[in-house]
């Protein structure tokens, strides 16, 4: 099976991807995860393929990265369960710019 045929599987996939309310917010995370390995393995069979090839090397770095990541997340339950949480919290810090002042309390 080639490249092309995998990406079609992943792609039915991502798109049976079910979401379950107790575990919302890390199936997003890792929905996004599989997003992200997905189109950048894409993006490496594209660009593979072309007069460049060897751009493709960014790219499949970011694919396996992502899948070293959903492959920890996706591991076991519990540690989706923890990890949800602080997923969340991390990238809402990064998108929001939150950073911490001296007491507890956290603010934009």
């Amino acid at each position: 099976m080639g490249l092309a045929e995998k990406l079609d599987e992943l792609g039915a996939e991502l798109n049976a991807f079910a979401f379950r309310p107790r575990t919302l917010v890390s199936d997003l995370v890792l929905f996004a995860l599989a997003t992200d390995v997905f189109e950048s393995v894409k993006a490496v069979h594209h660009t593979s393929e072309s007069t460049l090839p060897h751009k493709a090397y960014s790219n499949a770095r970011l694919a396996f990265e992502g899948a070293q990541q959903a492959l920890v997340l996706a591991r076991t339950k519990t540690t989706r369960l923890r990890a949800r949480s602080r997923g969340f919290i991390s990238n809402r810090k990064t998108r929001v710019g939150v950073r911490r002042s001296r007491g507890s309390r956290m603010r934009p």
